[in-house]
């Protein structure tokens, strides 16, 4: 008996132990607008994390108390509209009293908040922002006491002063509201006063403050249309200021160096955000981080290029940032990004700037001729650099960059006038690039891949492609230069005969070396590429006897490279 009424004792006080903390925690409630979740652990932009706030219970009286200040606070601020219209005060002068007045209670926001009383704060805050943004618009479009330069201005101070409060206090209600109505307000002066400069220049500050709000807050709902509406305009005011002959009229005070850093801007705010997080906090970036910066990447680099061809400016200093940037771009991903921690979009996207960066510098610095070369070598470096890195990516890069090259050379022209029309020798730098690319092959061939299948060997299918189809051209070009008289249908023979042995040679060396797979894939392609030109070109050529020497070297290829691959199928 006395063990069951000691049981019962430590029962009854572990029972009252727990009301005395369900008690304390009930104190210590924080009130919080209606709707808005308040993080426990709130974490800034570097994942530091800040002491929570303490809490309180919201009630009915002191929410309806809030309302009915705000109310006599609008009520001021249409009371000084009043008196602006009636001609008490001039409209600059009405105007400069509706700031100061909205602005006063942002102060009054901050004031809430530093005595912990959020809800206020809240309040005040709604309220300031209910009469700034309007009052901005309308002395702006109406009274016309606002240049839209001032403008801007005002839109860019009060709601950056809003957000670093709403930040401060976690008033996400406050933060929001001032971000959306900033984009809503901006993007209409953009429209009416045809101010196109400042008011982008507004809008990108906004779009990058939300995605700042993201990191330090956690609110991401606002990034998302903020971006989207910052890349429509970057996108129209690209448009405007590459127009030839200038912007239209209704924005001919626009200046292409304004356009130019201003979409130059939008890259470099957003990937500089995405990069910062994930080279110092290694991370990966998330989805809005990748599209966004992919999107900023494409809408910003080649809007400035746009602008600087458009307007006949000097691009060399344009040239010079970009393969600037190509560095930094390359140096993130391998030295900050590692893609083996989990962090494949960042990495990947880095080095893709990184590729496009260079060729866009080169492009825009040198001619076609240098370019070829400059790109050939970069080849060279790139797959070097992946056998010592073990990175395919970078071989894969060094494809990409053989294949432009083979395109600012000519070699996709002389390829195509060889297919289709009367063969010509090609020059030394065709003839040079073919063998370079085949030495190119051979290298990326040594890079092995963990990773089985065909896809991972990508970069060499598209090396020996490119290496097989230059070299035919060069071989049908110069035969049909010995020839002394060459009609269509020799020329077609000719064609096919050495297009043929090209694709049984491609199978033959796809299906004994195992590891080359991409090789047979390639030969099968050209020898349906064959049986294609066979028919489409050799018989309207009507020629009997160059369609004998085609059909047998054609039979004949396609036999002997079922016969090998009957063999490697039994040797397996």
């Amino acid at each position: 008996m006395q063990d069951r009424i000691e049981r019962v004792e430590k029962v009854v006080a572990d029972l009252e132990e727990r009301v005395k903390r369900l008690e304390a925690a009930v104190a210590a409630g924080a009130a919080h607008w209606p709707g808005e979740t308040i993080d426990e652990h709130p974490a800034d932009v570097w994942g530091a994390t800040a002491v929570p706030s303490p809490k309180r219970n919201l009630h009915l009286g002191e929410a309806a108390a809030l309302t009915g200040r705000s109310c006599l606070i609008l009520g001021g601020a249409f009371l000084l509209r009043a008196l602006t219209e009636g001609g008490t005060f001039t409209p600059r002068t009405g105007m400069i009293l509706g700031l100061v007045y909205g602005l006063l209670w942002l102060v009054m926001a901050t004031r809430s908040g530093l005595v912990k009383n959020r809800l206020s704060a809240a309040f005040y805050g709604a309220t300031a922002v209910i009469i700034a943004y309007p009052l901005i618009w309308e002395t702006t479009t109406r009274f016309g006491s606002l240049t839209p330069g001032a403008a801007a201005a005002l839109l860019a101070l009060v709601t950056t002063g809003a957000m670093v409060v709403g930040v401060r206090f976690r008033l996400r209600f406050t933060a929001n509201s001032a971000g959306l109505a900033s984009l809503v307000t901006a993007f209409a002066l953009l429209v009416t006063t045809h101010s196109a400069g400042v008011f982008v220049a507004v809008l990108l500050l906004t779009g990058l403050e939300t995605a700042v709000l993201a990191y330090t807050a956690h609110w991401h709902a606002l990034r998302w249309p903020a971006a989207f509406v910052v890349d429509v305009a970057v996108f129209q005011l690209a448009n405007l200021a590459a127009t030839p002959g200038g912007p239209p009229e209704p924005y001919s005070n626009l200046s292409p160096d304004v356009a130019i850093v201003l979409t130059l801007g939008l890259f470099i705010g957003y990937v500089t955000l995405s990069a910062s997080r994930a080279a110092f906090r290694s991370r990966d970036l998330n989805w809005f981080e990748a599209l966004q910066s992919a999107i900023a990447f494409i809408i910003g680099f080649s809007g400035a290029v746009r602008i600087c061809r458009g307007s006949g400016g000097n691009c060399a200093w344009l040239a010079w940032l970009a393969l600037a940037l190509a560095a930094v771009a390359y140096v993130v991903a391998f030295a900050y990004v590692d893609r083996f921690k989990g962090q494949n979009r960042a990495f990947y996207l880095f080095i893709a700037e990184g590729l496009i960066l260079f060729i866009t510098g080169t492009w825009l610095l040198v001619p076609a001729v240098a370019r070829a070369v400059i790109w050939t070598v970069a080849a060279f470096a790139a797959v070097l650099t992946a056998r010592r890195l073990k990175s395919g990516s970078l071989a894969g890069q060094s494809a990409i960059m053989v294949a432009l090259a083979g395109f600012a050379a000519g070699c996709f022209w002389h390829f195509g006038h060889t297919l289709l029309a009367e063969p010509r020798l090609p020059s030394l730098l065709i003839v040079c690039l073919a063998l370079a690319t085949s030495v190119l092959y051979l290298l990326i061939d040594r890079f092995r891949h963990d990773r089985p299948g065909f896809a991972p060997r990508w970069p060499q299918a598209l090396a020996a492609g490119l290496a097989a189809a230059e070299l035919w051209a060069v071989a049908v070009s110069s035969t049909s230069a010995l020839l002394p008289t060459a009609s269509p249908g020799a020329l077609a023979a000719v064609r096919t005969v050495l297009g043929s042995l090209a694709a049984l040679g491609l199978t033959a060396l796809g299906v004994r070396l195992p590891a080359k797979k991409e090789l047979a894939i390639l030969g099968t392609i050209a020898l349906a590429a064959v049986g294609l030109k066979l028919i489409l070109q050799d018989l309207p050529a009507g020629d009997p006897g160059a369609l004998v020497v085609s059909l047998v070297t054609y039979g004949a290829a396609l036999l002997l490279a079922g016969r090998l691959r009957r063999r490697a199928e039994a040797r397996t």
